[in-house]
């Protein structure tokens, strides 16, 4: 994966393991696509929904100002509120299914489904979007893409360690996945480390950054 023109090598899964919960040094977890993101994006916006916040993707963010976590969080709750049945779908992760079929569904999963849907929303993922059709197999895919995507959430828990959160994105590179870096809830020094860390080791066209 790292080594490729932008995020395209091919991905596989999610193993048993259960990244979205997890933390690690203050992180949690997620994942992107090339030759496939933006491809299949959704064609329009409801009319009720208006642009979102911008970037997303772009790069490196900013630590966002309470204004403007506020802005997102709301964006964020506009897009469940307006497509229920896919946020109802991007909850049930395969890696969270109980022996009765149903599933396991926490905060975590439901704030995975936001950033799920708003980078759909965005195009910055495939609109095809989904979760994998097994466990292990990584957070979300993209069927039209043929990528995994493995989120992994960056928090400002004073025992946020970049090394620790290197070997997580170097892990997810081996296992084929795609990882979406989702910093909203991070400090700007945390943001900072993760950046320089990842120019080191050259895998800025390899990650994807949210918001």
């Amino acid at each position: 994966m790292p080594g490729a023109a932008g995020p395209s090598a091919s991905d596989e899964g999610h193993g048993g393991e259960s990244d979205g919960g997890e933390s690690d040094g203050g992180e949690s977890d997620g994942g992107e696509s090339d030759g496939g993101v933006g491809d299949n994006a959704p064609s329009g916006r409801a009319d009720d929904l208006g642009p979102p916040p911008e970037r997303a993707g772009a790069g490196p963010p900013e630590e966002l100002s309470p204004e403007e976590r506020q802005q997102l969080d709301q964006h964020r709750a506009d897009l469940a509120a307006n497509d229920p049945q896919r946020y109802s779908d991007y909850q049930k992760d395969p890696d969270h299914m109980r022996r009765d079929g149903s599933y396991d569904i926490d905060d975590n999963a439901r704030e995975e489904a936001k950033t799920a849907l708003d980078l759909r929303y965005r195009g910055i993922l495939p609109g095809d979007l989904q979760r994998p059709p097994v466990r292990g197999q990584g957070d979300f895919y993209s069927p039209s893409a043929g990528h995994y995507y493995d989120i992994k959430e960056v928090s400002s828990s004073p025992s946020f360690s970049v090394a620790n959160f290197e070997r997580k994105l170097a892990d997810q590179f081996t296992r084929g996945r795609i990882p979406v870096i989702d910093a909203r809830n991070t400090i700007q020094a945390n943001i900072d480390q993760i950046k320089e860390m990842i120019e080191r080791r050259g895998w800025q066209e390899d990650v994807v950054w949210y918001p």
